[in-house]
């Protein structure tokens, strides 16, 4: 069943009815089933030694004085409430250390490289990093990468099941699994400490198959050089968080708080009644019903409710002028929920916030953020900017900030090796103003007016996720012919850019998928599918992915490098944040000039491109004046 709906992409309903790519059951695999798989000698060698494993009774011991050399040894780590977990692959003892046991012992070695499984989530237990760790060979990382399982919150027993093509051998985890959702946690810890040390036994063995697949695809920078480090370096950023002013946020919370309520009553009274602003039906009776307004409603959507979606409401502005307050009033409810006050649930009692990124969720590979979201505070908003003003810097600190200029049209420009293009960020020339003459089929850039450089900015910054040409007159509020020309026009003066972007679509239909420049592959079976929609959306992706996802491997590369300089030039800065194409720092004052020499060089040549990368760094007292 697994293959068929596979082969069908419907990942989603693998993933909610849980079954996995064999049958399992809880036994033991045989060693008659092993010999006759049609797999290499290397991996049932593998698949051997998983069998040989599982038979074995572990012993648990606790403390650090027998544990074997580190360097010497590939190993496994875990934790179990605040104890680390250690075992070795050729030992079958289970180590259980205290805190300040794991930090010793750790503390002996450099460069080591652990096999964990969650490393970052899990070692949140432990009050400090692991020293002597910079890398973490993460299988929940290493499974999304290598297209082995779908990016997020995938469980243990899925990965080592798909990744060795076994049945998950502990069949009590698997019953006791289902019935609650932290199956650890025993009353007995040593079942704990056995249960953590068989789980780590079997990571030692997924890890081996990885690497094997990682050579294969020559997948080595990749993981190895960016998302491994990475890890270590998204440890640091959580654990430091970002200060916030509760004052601030508190002061936009009442404040938001009065305008709402005005708003309501302003929209009761245009409405001639009360009701819930909030309530898509009852929104949808005022807007709609003959004893409401009666404005002509749009589609339905999926409870039968004719839609109060931001697009219909966009499209009643020119019936009525409370549509617009409405508007008005959800995006101000939203900031107030999600952030003025939202925010303030999140607060440490040390002044700071502290996200959880995710690594390994998009396709693309871009980081999310969640627990609080920080990438979502609107960017563009003078209420999104206030947002951003009440996320500070302790007194005697500052916030020192750079993002790349551009990097996506920059990468479309290296790529692509369109000559007009790489020539006007060779030169630093304003490429939207270049485009305006090409496109508008004007003389001099003298001729370009703001309303043709905002056209074609929309257009570059577009081209590559397909615009339409209705998405375009939308975009630009153009008549469907204006924005058919300007597409038009814009594919033959840049015939380098639309060559690549067919070449990627070739591609995605030849071999059913797409790379970044660093082989990050993502997988389209969208192309497969025979609904109009979803295969002009894995056209789309194809094109997108490679600029989008390289550009997310390139900041991640610029993290791992500014976390490593700050720690060895400036040990009193801290890496705060990421928003996508963005880094921030929090130093001392007297130090800013010095981060902010050392952002811009690290961030610049995280990659060597034909066409240079630019970060411009900022500074000031909180995230908005940095900015």
């Amino acid at each position: 069943m697994y293959d068929t709906l596979d082969r069908l992409a419907l990942k989603s309903f693998i993933k909610k009815i849980g079954i996995s790519r064999i049958s399992s059951e809880g036994r033991t695999v045989s060693a008659e089933e092993i010999e006759q798989s049609a797999v290499s000698e290397e991996r049932k060698e593998i698949l051997r030694c998983i069998a040989e494993e599982i038979k074995r009774d572990p012993e648990i011991v606790h403390g650090a004085g027998s544990v074997p050399a580190l360097v010497s040894e590939e190993f496994a780590v875990d934790v179990v409430r605040d104890s680390v977990i250690l075992v070795t692959a050729d030992d079958s003892r289970i180590f259980v250390l205290t805190a300040d046991e794991a930090e010793k012992l750790f503390g002996t070695y450099s460069d080591i490289i652990p096999v964990a499984y969650e490393y970052k989530d899990k070692f949140k237990a432990i009050s400090r990093p692991l020293p002597g760790v910079d890398k973490v060979f993460d299988t929940g990382i290493a499974g999304p990468v290598l297209n082995e399982i779908d990016g997020g919150k995938a469980d243990f027993i899925r990965l080592f099941e798909t990744v060795t093509g076994l049945p998950f051998p502990y069949a009590e985890e698997k019953e006791k699994k289902q019935l609650t959702m932290d199956f650890l946690m025993d009353d007995n810890p040593d079942d704990e400490y056995l249960k953590a040390g068989k789980r780590a036994k079997l990571n030692l063995f997924i890890a081996k198959l990885q690497r094997a697949e990682i050579k294969d695809r020559g997948l080595e920078y990749l993981l190895y050089e960016i998302e491994f480090p990475l890890v270590i370096t998204l440890d640091a950023i959580e654990r430091n968080g970002m200060h916030v002013s509760h004052t601030a946020l508190d002061e936009l919370h009442e404040e938001y708080t009065k305008r709402l309520e005005t708003l309501s009553e302003e929209i009761y009274g245009m409405c001639g009644r009360k009701f819930n602003i909030n309530s898509p039906k009852q929104l949808a009776d005022v807007l709609y019903e003959k004893d409401g307004l009666g404005l002509p409603h749009g589609k339905k959507g999926k409870t039968g409710v004719y839609s109060t979606g931001i697009d219909e409401l966009n499209r009643l502005i020119q019936y009525h002028p409370v549509v617009e307050k409405i508007i008005r009033y959800r995006e101000l409810s939203k900031l107030d929920s999600t952030y003025a006050a939202g925010l303030t649930k999140s607060i440490d009692n040390d002044g700071r916030i502290r996200t959880t990124f995710t690594q390994a969720m998009t396709n693309t590979g871009r980081l999310s953020s969640t627990e609080p979201n920080l990438q979502n505070i609107p960017v563009r908003s003078d209420e999104g900017a206030r947002i951003r003003a009440a996320f500070t810097a302790p007194e005697g600190r500052v916030l020192v900030d750079a993002d790349y200029s551009q990097i996506e049209l920059r990468l479309l420009a290296a790529l692509s090796k369109d000559s007009d293009m790489c020539t006007a960020f060779r030169e630093n020339r304003d490429v939207h103003r270049m485009t305006a003459v090409k496109v508008y089929g004007l003389s001099s850039v003298d001729e370009v007016t703001p309303r043709m450089r905002a056209a074609s900015k929309t257009v570059n910054f577009s081209i590559i996720y397909g615009i339409s040409e209705y998405g375009l007159s939308t975009d630009l509020q153009i008549s469907y012919k204006e924005a058919s020309d300007l597409i038009k026009e814009y594919e033959r003066q840049f015939p380098g850019i639309m060559s690549f972007l067919n070449g990627l679509k070739d591609a995605g239909e030849r071999l059913g998928y797409v790379e970044t420049i660093f082989k990050r592959r993502r997988y389209l079976n969208e192309l497969k599918s025979p609904n109009r929609n979803v295969r002009n959306f894995g056209l789309r992706a194809a094109m997108n992915t490679p600029i989008q996802g390289s550009a997310a491997d390139i900041i991640k590369i610029a993290m791992n490098r500014v976390y490593r300089a700050l720690r060895n030039e400036c040990p009193d800065a801290k890496l705060v944040m990421q928003v996508h194409d963005e880094l921030i720092v929090e130093c001392d004052i007297g130090d800013r000039d010095k981060v902010a020499s050392l952002l811009k060089r690290e961030m610049e040549s995280a990659v060597s491109l034909d066409i240079p990368l630019i970060a411009e760094p900022g500074s000031g007292d909180n995230w908005l004046t940095a900015k």
